[in-house]
C-alpha cells in the first residue's frame, strides 16, 4: 500500500491489472505511469498524442489510431486533464470521442487522473 496520488494510482493498477493484461498511456505522460505496469507483470502501451504544429496550436490526439490500440487484452487506458506536462486540457468534443471508444470495449476500465486547483 502506497500513500498520496501516486500511490493511489499504483493501488488502482494493482487492483485492476493481471498480467499480460495491457494498459494505454497517451504520451507524453506524467513520468509516474511509465513503468506501474510493467511492474505487475502487465504491458504498457503508449499512443502518442500529435504536438502542436502547423495545423493546430495545441496537442491532438487521432481518435482513428488511438481506437487501433485496443483489443481483447487491453484493461485500461489513463488519461490525465489538464495533462501531466504539456498542459492539454481534452475538450468536450475529445471526451465524446475516448467515450464512444470505451463502449465499444466496456471491459476497459478508465483511469482518470485529475488535476483540481483549489484557491
Amino acid at each position: 500500500m502506497a500513500n498520496g496520488a501516486s500511490g493511489l494510482i499504483a493501488n488502482v493498477i494493482m487492483a485492476f491489472m493481471n498480467p499480460e493484461d495491457e494498459m494505454i498511456v497517451i504520451e507524453p505522460a506524467f513520468e509516474y505511469y511509465y513503468e506501474q505496469n510493467n511492474v505487475f507483470g502487465g504491458r504498457t502501451k503508449y499512443f502518442e498524442m500529435t504536438p502542436p504544429g502547423r495545423d493546430s496550436s495545441e496537442w491532438t490526439i487521432d481518435f482513428t489510431e488511438l481506437r487501433k490500440f485496443f483489443n481483447e487484452k487491453t484493461k485500461m487506458l489513463i488519461i490525465n486533464t489538464p495533462q501531466n506536462p504539456t498542459g492539454k486540457v481534452l475538450s468536450e468534443a475529445e471526451i465524446l470521442e475516448l467515450a464512444a471508444i470505451l463502449r465499444d470495449f466496456p471491459k476497459v476500465v478508465l483511469l482518470s487522473d485529475e488535476v483540481i486547483f483549489i484557491l
